[in-house]
């Protein structure tokens, strides 16, 4: 083989896996069009597709995706570390499949101890909640400024300020931001994609 073949041959090579990354993107999406049966057409499905192509949500064994059930607070909090790509490390103490993963946002301190017991994090996750993590997460951020403020100024300035960020909207013509309402599984993608949005400055759509 001269020189000139395996130059090209070594580019081609370089060509195939800066390109693999599109194609596995790609291929999940496809997956996701193909599987589940319950998104075409919901208000969230194309969020939900690219959600399920970046890796960090599933759909459910029978070729759902459950988009307007209710998240738990464990599985919001996993969404989110998956999402951004926390560094995660099992240990002895971790008796369930999310404590692992609650420890990282702990070491990173995105969740506070006092916030939720062991018992409470297989319960729906409220809107007031996800607005105090999700103020916090931002506030972490290098870029937040001084636009987000403080996380713990009380359930509705929390809830406002994420409607001031862009993050979530009013649920009804009143505005009304309904605090304790329970976070769905197709709110929960769309926040964290607007959340991964303002943080690193990537495309929602």
């Amino acid at each position: 083989m001269n020189e000139h073949n395996i130059v090209g041959f070594y580019l081609k090579v370089a060509i195939v896996f800066a390109l693999l990354p599109v194609f596995l993107f790609l291929s999940r999406v496809a997956c996701a069009e193909g599987i589940l049966t319950d998104i075409k057409g919901h208000w969230a499905e194309k969020t939900i597709m690219k959600a399920m192509a970046e890796g960090y949500v599933n759909g459910y064994p029978d070729g759902t995706f459950g988009p307007d059930r209710s998240v738990s607070k464990a599985e919001f909090m996993v969404m989110v570390v998956k999402a951004m790509k926390i560094p995660v490390a099992k240990t002895e103490e971790d008796t369930n499949w999310y404590s692992p993963f609650i420890h990282s946002l702990e070491d990173l301190d995105l969740y506070r101890p006092d916030e939720a017991d062991e018992k409470s994090w297989t319960e729906n996750l409220s809107r007031a909640e996800m607005a105090r993590f999700v103020l916090r997460t931002i506030l972490s951020g290098a870029d937040s400024g001084s636009e987000a403020s403080d996380s713990d100024g009380g359930d509705e300035p929390a809830l406002k300020k994420m409607v001031f960020l862009g993050i979530i909207e009013g649920f009804n013509d009143n505005g009304d931001l309904s605090p304790d309402e329970p976070l769905t599984r197709a709110q929960a993608v769309v926040v964290i994609e607007r959340l991964l949005q303002r943080l690193h400055g990537a495309s929602s759509d």
